[in-house]
């Protein structure tokens, strides 16, 4: 009985572990749009995943994986809409600052 409690608490530890690095890989992609108003739902699309999120007041932020990301901003009409390419870096926030809609 001691033997099954302490394989099963070696692979719960196991399994914290693997997420807890998993986390620390992630990236984030954060930025503001201006004026807010001009802007509908923010895409963001790369390495198989396309991730959609709209925007408060203006920002937005994503979790990404690693790599190069499309983001797809979508004007409200009759504005319209805008494409923008990152590199999200493992472990890091990428602040794209104020965006300017057009």
């Amino acid at each position: 009985m001691k033997r099954t409690l302490a394989t099963f608490i070696a692979v719960v530890a196991m399994v914290i572990a693997l997420h807890a690095f998993r986390v620390m890989r992630q990236s984030a992609i954060h930025g503001k749009l201006t004026p807010a108003h001009r802007a509908g739902i923010v895409w963001a699309i790369g390495n198989g995943d396309t991730l959609k999120a709209r925007h408060y007041d203006g920002e937005f932020s994503f979790t990404v994986k690693p790599g190069t990301w499309k983001l797809v901003f979508k004007g409200n009409a009759p504005f319209h809409d805008m494409v923008m390419y990152t590199n999200a870096v493992e472990g890091k926030t990428v602040d794209l600052g104020e965006i300017k809609m057009n």
